[in-house]
């Protein structure tokens, strides 16, 4: 049951008991014509996708957390250390999955 939760909450209350999430408008992320509620590490950094730029590297141990301003949203994506820095110029992709929420 907890990792049902943790996937597809039923709002962004029960998201937050279970970790990081962030709630984008699917139309610019999907096919999907409403909110999603998504985890960090539903993003991928690449060479295509939403163009966007590091604006924030959080150091985590054995992995970064990265926040890229692409269009209007700031986007926090999992990443290995070291990988970016702030200014970067990356692509960024929702890997949509069946556990990805929509409110």
């Amino acid at each position: 049951l907890p990792k049902e939760i943790y996937h597809a909450p039923n709002d962004d209350y029960v998201a937050g008991l279970f970790g990081a999430y962030q709630v984008i408008d699917g139309t610019k992320w999907s096919s999907s014509t409403r909110q999603l509620i998504v985890r960090p590490e539903q993003f991928t950094l690449n060479n295509h996708g939403k163009t966007g730029e590091v604006k924030v590297v959080h150091f985590h141990g054995n992995h970064e957390l990265i926040e890229v301003k692409a269009g209007e949203e700031m986007i926090r994506v999992l990443s290995p250390p070291g990988a970016y820095k702030k200014g970067d110029k990356v692509g960024v992709s929702l890997k949509f999955t069946d556990y990805s929420k929509q409110l």
